[in-house]
């Protein structure tokens, strides 16, 4: 966290944790006088408990040394808080019109009814179109070769020899750069291959590394595992292993990219972080499977520019296949 975040988290901390406090030893205090209707009372206080609650979930999602199944209990726990506090809010109203003596405390059910509605209706919205995208996703993971099959790209010279587990899946919704796509299950894994020209601006396989990191630290909150340079089937590769924290999970990236004459070529494996060593065992495994078709080692001279499509793109394009996988790799977005 940046200097800069310093105020706005402190003026998220009164807002949502310092005033909901005081709401409640308030209420608290009230519900000594006798006129105070207590189950208004308390579902205005059980509502602000549930926006503390919810509060130190989006907390947890900043950080990636919170389990993400803490994270998604405080969720859950602040929408059954929100349930009891309408029900609450419901018997209040109720019991305040048949004793008259209750003059206290229908704005208080009032308010938490209105508190509760609007999140439930957020809440159950994000579940159902997690859903919706789950169905996607399956649906899109169809896989369309026999598991371990030798797969070619003549286009981009290369080819991959998967591990007997993984298949190729369709690689056309995942960005314009992806040339192959694989996944395997049990645990769910996947892993991408691109291939682009060189960008212009890097200079080698550590300056893209670099951007790489740059670019998949703009996408949320990440932590670089281990970084490294290895020797594969002649090729020089460049390797890194990163950490990232998302809403509905934490996932486990393995980066490989080597180059061969102009052309930039990175496989991606990941999927969720309590597989890291399987994670990385087996993006070790579809590197060694990674071959050239035809060598071209020194870069090759560019072509001259006959139009806009022809004009190499800067660095900023390795954002078109580094960014995180679609939401609906999880089974909710909460």
């Amino acid at each position: 966290m940046s200097h800069a975040d310093g105020p706005a988290l402190l003026i998220a901390l009164g807002l949502f944790i310092g005033i909901p406090l005081i709401v409640i030893i308030i209420n608290g205090l009230s519900m000594r006088r006798h006129r105070t209707n207590a189950w208004c009372a308390l579902s205005i206080m059980v509502v602000c408990l549930a926006i503390i609650i919810h509060t130190f979930a989006v907390l947890g999602i900043q950080t990636t040394h919170i389990p993400i199944k803490v994270v998604r209990s405080l969720y859950f726990s602040s929408a059954g808080l929100m349930i009891l506090s309408a029900a609450l809010a419901i018997v209040g109203l109720i019991r305040r019109a048949m004793r008259r003596r209750y003059t206290r405390g229908k704005w208080r059910a009032t308010v938490a009814l209105l508190l509760d509605a609007t999140f439930l209706t957020f809440f159950f919205m994000n579940v159902i179109e997690g859903e919706q995208q789950d169905v996607a996703w399956k649906k899109l993971m169809q896989t369309n070769t026999p598991p371990g099959a030798l797969v070619s790209n003549e286009a981009w010279n290369f080819r991959i020899q998967p591990p007997p587990e993984w298949s190729r899946i369709n690689e056309a919704p995942l960005g314009p750069d992806v040339r192959m796509a694989f996944n395997r299950s049990h645990p769910e894994l996947y892993c991408t291959v691109t291939a682009q020209d060189f960008p212009e601006g890097l200079e080698s396989l550590a300056a893209a590394m670099n951007e790489i990191k740059r670019l998949a630290s703009m996408d949320g909150k990440v932590e670089v595992v281990a970084e490294d340079e290895k020797e594969e089937r002649d090729l020089t590769f460049r390797t890194m292993e990163i950490r990232s924290q998302k809403r509905a999970g934490n996932l486990f990236f393995v980066h490989w990219i080597t180059r061969d004459g102009n052309t930039l070529y990175h496989i991606r494996t990941w999927g969720d972080d309590s597989h890291m060593p399987l994670i990385r065992q087996e993006a070790q495994k579809i590197a060694e499977g990674f071959e050239i078709i035809q060598r071209r080692r020194a870069p090759a001279p560019k072509p001259p520019v006959a139009s806009i499509d022809t004009i190499p793109l800067p660095a900023a394009r390795l954002s078109s296949y580094i960014s995180a996988p679609p939401s609906h790799l999880y089974p909710h977005s909460l």
